[in-house]
């Protein structure tokens, strides 16, 4: 009796660790399935980043190509203001040593300027006339007599005579100037 228990003891204790490998085998098998499972995920994770990183670099990139065209835009609009200013002071220069005295109009006939000769031949102060209307400068006396002498004709080509004083006379000219 004891040969029998002693053989059905050992034929029972391969089963068991026959069956204790298999359920080690099985779960090293799910481990190995979810670890597969994880590196994939992890690569397409890496992948994804990767062309993200790579977009990320493309617009970059395009953002710093764009600001070398501002930067150079700016640099060009810097030029093209000093000259603009350049060509103002010049003007300015001109127009403030013009032997004429010089009344200048814009398009809706209000005074913008007028040079340092016009307020010494009128005895007027430009400070106090520049923004006005054309036919508002009726009312102030020096040049009550050149505005009537002009009349409507503001927009138009026209030469005249304005008597000044005894024996002086300023010759008006009225040219309109075009802005294309």
């Amino acid at each position: 009796k004891e040969k029998k228990s002693e053989s059905a003891v050992s034929a029972k204790e391969p089963l068991e660790i026959s069956q204790k490998k298999e359920s080690e085998l099985l779960e090293l098998d799910r481990i190995a399935k979810m670890l597969i499972r994880r590196d994939l995920e992890l690569s397409e994770v890496r992948e994804k980043r990767e062309q993200e990183l790579e977009e990320l670099k493309k617009k970059t990139r395009e953002l710093e190509d764009a600001r070398k065209a501002l930067m150079n835009m700016l640099e060009d609009t810097g030029e093209a203001r000093e000259m603009a200013e350049g060509e103002k002071n010049k003007t300015v220069a001109i127009i403030n040593n013009f032997a004429d005295g010089l009344f200048v109009f814009d398009e809706k006939n209000t005074l913008t300027l007028i040079n340092p000769r016009a307020e010494i031949f009128f005895g007027i102060a430009a400070r106090d006339l520049i923004g006005r209307m054309f036919s508002e400068l009726r009312d102030i006396e020096p040049l009550s007599s050149l505005i009537d002498l002009i009349g409507r004709e503001l927009n138009a080509i026209s030469r005249k005579e304005l008597p000044m004083k005894e024996g002086l006379f300023l010759e008006v000219s009225i040219v309109p100037i075009a802005r294309e």
